[in-house]
């Protein structure tokens, strides 16, 4: 986006002022703290309002009687789970960006290069000790048992399909297709564009 001029980072800006290779440490800092606020309310409310037998595929899911397809399948509960992460990812992630970056930049004139470097290390703790702590859990079976006593195992699992995964590899495989094979000179922009740089009743435009 940067290369096609889609948008631009602006030195006048504070919060973006440390750069690494031109790029601000800030982004880094926006992707980690809302990646981390979307994926984990949505994982967590996937988990409990679907439970662990809506992890099979649609065509396990036709194989089975009817009566256990009204207890696997559960449009509410993933209704219900995109909407707590469609109204809780922001705030969430400005809860973990705020006190972070604002306040070590701000009150304490910190780089931002050790704040995101600290915010790395964090997650990545963290991650490391969860992949510590896993316990693999046969969601077939699981999902058999629950089917079978007709209601949910609200615990812990894994989805059959990771959509969020492949989301996030098409949309940063896009990315640096565009900066390999996309070149600016070949792309003609049309739409409204913003002035800048011009006194108020100037004609000037730069």
């Amino acid at each position: 986006g940067i290369k096609l001029l889609w948008w631009t980072w602006h030195d006048t800006d504070a919060n973006i002022r440390d750069r690494h290779y031109w790029v601000p440490w800030t982004s880094y800092y926006f992707h980690m703290t809302f990646a981390c606020a979307f994926n984990l309310i949505y994982n967590k409310a996937r988990r409990h309002f679907v439970g662990i037998s809506g992890t099979g595929g649609w065509v396990d899911l036709q194989k089975k009687p009817y009566a256990r397809q009204r207890i696997a399948e559960n449009f509410a509960g993933e209704f219900k789970a995109m909407l707590c992460a469609g109204l809780f990812a922001m705030p969430f992630g400005i809860c973990q960006f705020v006190p972070g970056y604002h306040w070590g930049a701000d009150i304490f004139n910190l780089h931002a290069q050790f704040t995101t470097t600290f915010l790395a290390t964090i997650y990545g703790c963290v991650v490391l000790y969860g992949i510590m702590r896993c316990n693999p859990t046969n969601l077939i079976e699981e999902g058999e048992r629950e089917e079978k006593r007709g209601s949910k195992k609200f615990g812990r699992g894994r989805w059959y399909k990771d959509e969020i995964f492949i989301a996030v590899l098409v949309h940063f495989l896009h990315y640096m297709g565009l900066v390999l094979l996309a070149n600016p000179a070949t792309f003609q922009v049309q739409g409204l564009h913003q002035t800048m740089g011009s006194p108020p009743g100037s004609n000037d435009t730069w």
